[in-house]
């Protein structure tokens, strides 16, 4: 990508599937935004901060499949290793301290909004043609509601949308 990103994307994760087949779920969560993105045409950044991945697992670096470049949109991986988690409280108890991730990701973006999301959620074509079409306003919050839907989207093709 040649131009600053409009929007950064700062996703926090590992790869202990947490949640059953969330590592599926982060795929297509990707794949799916990174399409979005490409498609819509709007300069963005996805990263994804890899905390304390399991030591028995491959990182989110080696576990998914990271297509996206290109024009419109980069994508990086930070990995928080085990040896800083265990400098935070509770980390014998917590495997993932999300917020603190979250961070690492923001002090790091270089878009002029940023966007913490998780790992396994979708946008619609509207909310991502609307992050894009410039008219966001600086020192605004916004907020969108939330949907859930079956995992059995998962199995969706054509652009999983």
């Amino acid at each position: 990508m040649d131009q600053v990103p409009l929007i950064s994307f700062v996703i926090c994760s590992r790869n202990d599937d947490y949640v059953d087949g969330m590592l599926v779920r982060q795929q297509a969560a990707l794949d799916i935004l990174a399409d979005q993105l490409n498609e819509f045409e709007i300069p963005a950044e996805i990263i994804f901060v890899d905390w304390n991945s399991p030591k028995d697992r491959p990182g989110l670096l080696q576990a998914l499949k990271w297509p996206i470049s290109g024009q419109f949109v980069s994508s990086r991986v930070i990995v928080v290793n085990n040896e800083i988690h265990r400098r935070f409280l509770h980390s014998e108890y917590l495997g993932m301290h999300a917020a603190l991730g979250l961070n690492v990701g923001i002090r790091r973006a270089e878009g002029q909004f940023i966007l913490p999301k998780s790992a396994d959620t979708f946008y619609s074509d509207e909310v991502v043609q609307y992050l894009g079409s410039a008219n966001l306003r600086g020192k605004y919050f916004y907020r969108c509601e939330r949907c859930d839907v079956p995992s059995s989207i998962l199995t969706l093709t054509e652009k999983g949308r």
